[in-house]
């Protein structure tokens, strides 16, 4: 195993044991370094890597490094340490004894201060916990206070000294609720619009919107939406709203597809556990999303009021340690739970527990989205096949015609500009006639938004045979490193795999090309992210008409959920010359 490898297994290592994020990397030489937020002290990391350098030869590429510890520190640890120090009554003593200059009081007990608490972080460990309930008020009252707004509109500026400031100025004993949760306010106040990508409101029809909905949502996400409309926020977090732009985003179109993607990725969770989905009753009902593919609902179970929806977010590539589930219910409001997320922590492990962060207090116009305009719920839409030709799609039809009931034609095929008869010659072989039957019948396209088939009569730099060729130099070489992984033979050697489609994840549909007669070539699949399997069993056509039914489940070919209704997904796109394929 390489250096950079046995960095990596000893990083997380390093998470597992200490339940924080840790990262290892490599400075310059034979120098690295490993830094963390949370967690032990320094000396208390030395000694777990030192424990896991000394076992047996796991981590043996590393042990003739030089690897520095650095915990940086956080306005989240400050605050806890010194909500923790005023509850105990030390701060006036430990100001006399540290302050050195006896001019501007204030400054100097505020450069004191912060001095006596970077002290105490120096040698505490998990200094970012409260040290007890009584103090998370006066740590989120803190944090808070850290943050101070730019004139121009800018992110501004944090500083520590900012809140040994506000701690001097005798700050109130609570920011809570009775509840100890409820820190519910405008989103202005605790983050600054972009002056970049200024926030620019979109208009909303909320009745038209609630009730193709079925629910009312809550007052301060259509507050929100009122005000800035589609947002980026944090530089992470994007908050959708009713809201459309050509080709780049429909709210409803995300909404159905946000909620079935999410339904698809609990079927592996105990039936107890899985969380259901609007418009199931009491489902979760998805209002945002992050760049690292977490999304965020609302749990509409959690009260009658959408006021009082909690928030349940789905992480994703969840890091061992840091205390956050992979599907994660908060006791916070939409609002709550954004400004939670601005801060230098990692975690807050008190309420309300690990979750996203940290953030910068910034919100923006959604990238994008420049031109977002008002969304219109869509016009109810009659069933596309009646009773007779749905029986017909997706049970007794055979071959092309049924293939053309449960997905039309086109009334133009487009093949390319060139002859059949032209790329067999340059191929060296005719293809077989059903897949010929096929092509002439619909032409290039994609196939239930995923298995696109290449132009097969195009002629220039883009042609059949340049894809062909791409496709099997790439294979080749990969089998070159991993022949058990690889195994197929390539085109032109004899059997060898040709193939004629891919689909947008990266998988390949194609012959095996034994013997002489192209009509005997069986099907195969190259799946991407699975072994190679076996030969399919049925021709061309049969086989795209069981996928499209979602009755063909085999590695490599993207199936449909239970609850998927094939009709609805199996739509034939044509293409035209623009296309790449």
């Amino acid at each position: 195993m390489n250096r950079s490898r046995q960095a990596l297994r000893l990083a997380e290592h390093l998470s597992r044991i200490t339940g924080v994020p840790v990262e290892l990397t490599h400075d310059s030489g034979a120098r690295w370094l490993i830094s963390w937020h949370d967690g032990p002290h320094r000396e208390e990391m030395r000694a777990h890597l030192d424990t896991a350098l000394a076992d047996g030869d796991r981590y043996a590429a590393m042990r003739d490094r030089t690897i520095g510890c650095s915990r940086f520190q956080t306005r989240q640890a400050w605050a806890a340490l010194a909500a923790a120090a005023r509850r105990q009554g030390v701060l006036a003593t430990a100001i006399a004894e540290i302050a050195v200059h006896k001019g501007e009081q204030e400054s100097d007990e505020a450069s004191a201060l912060w001095m006596y608490v970077r002290q105490l972080w120096e040698n505490t460990s998990y200094p970012e916990r409260p040290g007890a309930p009584e103090d998370v008020p006066l740590v989120e009252y803190l944090v808070a206070a850290s943050h101070r707004p730019h004139p121009s509109g800018r992110s501004g500026t944090t500083s520590e000294l900012y809140m040994a400031q506000a701690l001097l100025e005798n700050p109130p004993s609570t920011r809570c609720t009775p509840q100890g949760r409820r820190l519910t306010s405008d989103m202005d106040t605790f983050a600054t619009p972009s002056a970049e990508r200024p926030p620019a409101p979109v208009s909303t029809d909320w009745a038209a919107v609630e009730d193709w909905l079925g629910l009312r949502l809550p007052a301060d996400y259509k507050r929100l939406a009122d005000r800035y409309g589609p947002l980026d926020f944090g530089e992470y977090v994007r908050i959708h709203v009713p809201c459309v732009q050509r080709e780049r985003f429909d709210y409803g179109e995300w909404l159905h597809a946000t909620h079935r993607e999410a339904r698809i990725g609990t079927r592996g969770l105990p039936e107890a556990e899985r969380p259901v989905f609007h418009p199931e009753p009491g489902g979760l009902l998805a209002w945002g999303c992050t760049r690292g593919s977490d999304v965020l609902f609302w749990d509409t179970s959690a009260s009658a009021d959408p006021d009082e929806w909690t928030v349940v977010v789905r992480h994703t590539g969840v890091v061992p340690g840091s205390g956050l589930l992979r599907w994660h219910r908060y006791d916070l409001t939409l609002t709550d739970y954004l400004r939670h997320t601005v801060r230098d922590t990692w975690e807050l492990p008190s309420p309300p527990g690990p979750l996203l962060g940290p953030l910068p207090g910034t919100f923006a116009r959604t990238a994008f989205l420049p031109d977002a305009e008002a969304w219109s719920p869509p016009a109810p839409v009659p069933p596309r096949l009646t009773g007779d030709e749905r029986r017909i799609a997706l049970e007794t039809g055979i071959g092309l015609d049924g293939l053309r009931v449960l997905s039309p034609p086109p009334e133009r095929p487009y093949l390319g500009d060139g002859s059949w008869e032209g790329l067999f010659a340059e191929l060296g072989t005719r293809l077989p006639e059903e897949y010929v039957r096929l092509m002439d019948e619909y032409g290039a396209g994609i196939w239930r938004g995923w298995l696109r088939f290449h132009t097969p009569l195009r002629t220039g730099e883009r042609r059949f045979l340049t894809h062909v060729e791409d496709t099997v130099d790439a294979y080749r070489q990969l089998g070159d490193g991993d022949a058990a992984w690889y195994p197929l033979a390539v085109w032109p050697e004899p059997g060898g795999f040709l193939p004629f489609a891919n689909s947008i994840d990266g998988d390949y549909l194609g012959w095996l090309t034994e013997g002489g007669d192209p009509d005997t070539w069986p099907l195969i699949v190259w799946p991407r992210h699975a072994h190679q399997g076996p030969p399919l069993d049925g021709g061309l056509i049969d086989t795209l008409l069981d996928w499209q039914r979602g009755t063909l489940v085999t590695r490599g070919l993207a199936t449909l959920d239970e609850d998927d209704d094939p009709v609805a997904f199996a739509e034939f796109q044509p293409w035209d010359d623009r296309a790449h394929w």
